[in-house]
C-alpha cells in the first residue's frame, strides 16, 4: 500500500516507486467547509483524465480509502464514491476499496461504503477484525471477481506464510461476536454524532474551524482565522501545542499539521464522549488563550 498511497512522505524510503500504479491528482484540502474543494467532483474528474491518459484498457482498478484517515479524517461528498463506480462501470475497471481503518464499524455502519449504498469490487480489511489482539488482514472481493479467479487457467499463485492462521480465525470470529452482542456498530454512530456535534460547538472559538467527520472519525483545524481559511504559520505549531495540553487532561489523540484528529474506542460511552469534549474545549480554550 505505500506504492499505491497518494501521501508523498511514505515513499522517499522505498527506492523508485511501482511504476504499474498511478497516482491522479488530488484536490487541496480546504481549512473551512466540511471537507475538500471538490464542488464540481472534480476529484472524479482528476481520475476520469488519469484513465483516458493511460489508456482505459491498461487500468485494471482505481483503489481509493472511503474516508481520507492517515492523510487527515476527510470524508468524502455524498455524491463521490457513487460517481466513481459510475466511473469505474463505464471504463470496465475494479473498484477496490481500503477499509482497513473505516471497516468494522468506525464509521458507525459495519463498512464505511455502505454510508453511499455502493457495491465495491474488492476490498481489504485489516485492524478491527480482531480489534487489535491478534494481527490479522484479508482482502474481500465479489462473486465475479472470485469466479474469473477460480474458473481461469492454473493456480492463483498468491498466499502468504500465515494465511489463514486458526488463531486470527478464532479470535477475529469471537470479537465480531462481541460486536454484535454489544452493539458496537450502533454505539459508534450514536456516540459519533454525539462527538461530532460536541466539537461543531468549539467553532465558537475565533481559531477553529472545519469540523468534519464520520461516525468516530472527527477532527477540526486550528485556523488563523478560519473565516478566511488562514493558516497560522507552520513554526507556530499550533497543532503540537494542542497535542501537548490534552495529554495532561487525560486525552490521548494525534495530530496532522494543525488539525487535531479523534478517534475513540467503539465502546465509549455518552459520558465518555462528554469528557473527551470537555477535554478538548480546555485545552483548546489554553492553546488559543494567548492569540
Amino acid at each position: 500500500m505505500t506504492a499505491a498511497t497518494g501521501m508523498q512522505v511514505f515513499k522517499p524510503q522505498f527506492g523508485r516507486p511501482v511504476p504499474d500504479i498511478i497516482n491522479a491528482t488530488t484536490p487541496n484540502v480546504t481549512p473551512t467547509g466540511g471537507g475538500r474543494i471538490d464542488s464540481g467532483n472534480l476529484m472524479i474528474d482528476n481520475i476520469v483524465a488519469t484513465i483516458e491518459q493511460e489508456g482505459p484498457d491498461s487500468v485494471a482498478a482505481v483503489i481509493a480509502e472511503p474516508v481520507q484517515g492517515a492523510g487527515g479524517v476527510y470524508p468524502p461528498p455524498d455524491d463521490y464514491f457513487p460517481r466513481l463506480r459510475e466511473v469505474c462501470d463505464r471504463y470496465e475497471v475494479l473498484l477496490v476499496v481500503d477499509e482497513v481503518i473505516t471497516g468494522f464499524g468506525r464509521t458507525g455502519k459495519w463498512f464505511a461504503l455502505e454510508h453511499f449504498d455502493v457495491q465495491l469490487d474488492m476490498m481489504s480489511i485489516a485492524k478491527a477484525i480482531t480489534s487489535g489482539y491478534v494481527s490479522m488482514g484479508a482482502a474481500v472481493w465479489s462473486k465475479e471477481v472470485h469466479e474469473t479467479i477460480t474458473d481461469g487457467p492454473g493456480k492463483f499463485m498468491h498466499a502468504y506464510t500465515n494465511s489463514g492462521h486458526a488463531t486470527g480465525a478464532a479470535v477475529g470470529l469471537r470479537n465480531l461476536q462481541i460486536f454484535e452482542d454489544e452493539n458496537l456498530v450502533e454505539n459508534a454512530a450514536a456516540r459519533g454524532d454525539q462527538l461530532l456535534s460536541g466539537l461543531q460547538r468549539l467553532t465558537e472559538n475565533p481559531h477553529i474551524g472545519n469540523v468534519r467527520g464520520l461516525g468516530f472519525m472527527c477532527g477540526f483545524d486550528i485556523l488563523k482565522d478560519p473565516e478566511t481559511d488562514e493558516a497560522f504559520p507552520a513554526a507556530d505549531a499550533m497543532g503540537a501545542k494542542l497535542l501537548k495540553a490534552c495529554p495532561s487532561r487525560g486525552l490521548i489523540s494525534r495530530v496532522r499539521n494543525d488539525g487535531y484528529l479523534l478517534a475513540p474506542p467503539l465502546v465509549a460511552s455518552e459520558a465518555e464522549v462528554d469528557e473527551i469534549l470537555t477535554i478538548v474545549e480546555d485545552s483548546v480554550r489554553q492553546v488559543t488563550a494567548a492569540l
